[in-house]
């Protein structure tokens, strides 16, 4: 793609801007060869194309249309198969659609305009549980792949803009609907009717949203590990057989991940992992980590858990959110270097204790 300046208008395949700019309005803007998806609505690329694949590029607010007279890329025919690059206003020839540039300020209507993103900003938007709901659906109406997938893994996202993504033949769309709490449970039942497909097995497995009685098939011996790792942590595995995965004793390597995921699963009750972690059950360094690792645990076990001897426990502790500052303050002065990290980076570390730890410098910028 060449790019010419010429008496300060640009020059692409033989036709001036000025050129250009006049076909524009009637312009048919598509992403990967096919009309560009649009949604219905004010403002960003709804109110561009409002559904209608042949919509021109006159309703562009006039702060972005500025730059639609260095686009580059254009047929002869003035048509845009795809504009891919503009020049911005310092001079700098960016790319530009599928949006390359996240254009910060909402305009008058208070929505954001999505028609400039740079390409990680794009997909941090689409991925941020955050990222207001018609952000997301101007978002998907740029055709992206690569956007779709990352927006069908968003538990933000509306359900018609997931039951829309469901639509699409994508392995990866698949797997992120599967994964995604807010899908609905019909898509849910759908996609795990598919055969011969183990990361749909997994994503559905660990979706807390998974009707019950899929993920108790999930945990059959008959299924992969990891699925039946991914199904015992859990939260609405029936309790009745969450329990009766876990198996402090357990020798087999697939049945010990199996029961120390059960341990791990937040519903397990309080009273439970309290017995699990008395120092007079002689339960084995992996079973105390993974009592540690539970959501549930309380600061009082936790800081039970915190005199072990095993380092992995102690680094569980150091790691759990529920950890008081008392037990931090314990931790911040121990042998292992894993441990003290934790300590310092735990948002209940009292500030002059964490002010007196010699960390590794690269954990001061923690936020």
């Amino acid at each position: 793609m060449a790019f010419n300046q010429v008496n300060g208008s640009s020059k692409v395949g033989g036709a001036t801007n000025t050129q250009n700019n006049q076909n524009d309005t009637n312009a048919t803007m598509q992403v990967n060869n096919r009309p560009a998806r649009g949604i219905g609505g004010q403002g960003g690329l709804a109110n561009n194309f409002n559904r209608n694949p042949n919509a021109s590029l006159s309703g562009i607010p006039n702060d972005v249309k500025r730059n639609v007279n260095s686009y580059l890329d254009v047929k002869s025919s003035g048509s845009f198969r795809a504009a891919t690059a503009y020049r911005d206003d310092d001079g700098t020839v960016r790319n530009a659609f599928p949006a390359r540039e996240l254009y910060d300020r909402p305009t008058g209507n208070g929505r954001m305009n999505v028609l400039r993103m740079e390409p990680q900003r794009m997909l941090n938007a689409a991925g941020d549980p955050a990222t207001p709901q018609n952000i997301l659906v101007d978002l998907q109406a740029l055709g992206d792949d690569e956007l779709d997938r990352v927006i069908a893994g968003n538990r933000n996202a509306p359900i018609d803009l997931l039951r829309q993504l469901a639509e699409i033949d994508d392995p990866q769309v698949e797997v992120a609907l599967a994964g995604n709490p807010s899908t609905p449970v019909d898509i849910l039942r759908d996609l795990g009717n598919i055969d011969n497909r183990d990361d749909l097995t997994e994503a559905l497995a660990g979706n807390p949203s998974t009707p019950a009685e899929m993920l108790v098939g999930f945990t059959g011996n008959d299924q992969w590990e990891d699925v039946r790792v991914a199904a015992a942590g859990n939260p609405s595995l029936p309790a009745k057989v969450r329990d009766s995965l876990i198996d402090v004793n357990a020798e087999d390597p697939e049945d010990l991940a199996v029961s120390l995921a059960a341990i791990s699963n937040p519903g397990v009750p309080v009273q439970d992992l309290a017995v699990m972690a008395n120092p007079s059950s002689g339960n084995n360094w992996q079973v105390l980590s993974a009592v540690a690792d539970n959501p549930s645990a309380t600061p009082q076990i936790l800081d039970t858990l915190a005199n072990s001897d095993h380092e992995f426990v102690r680094i569980a502790v150091a790691d759990n959110p529920n950890t008081a500052a008392n037990t931090l303050t314990r931790l911040a002065n121990d042998e292992d270097e894993v441990v003290r990290d934790n300590v310092y980076a735990h948002p209940n570390t009292p500030a002059h204790v964490a002010a007196n730890m010699n960390v590794d410098a690269n954990l001061s910028d923690i936020d």
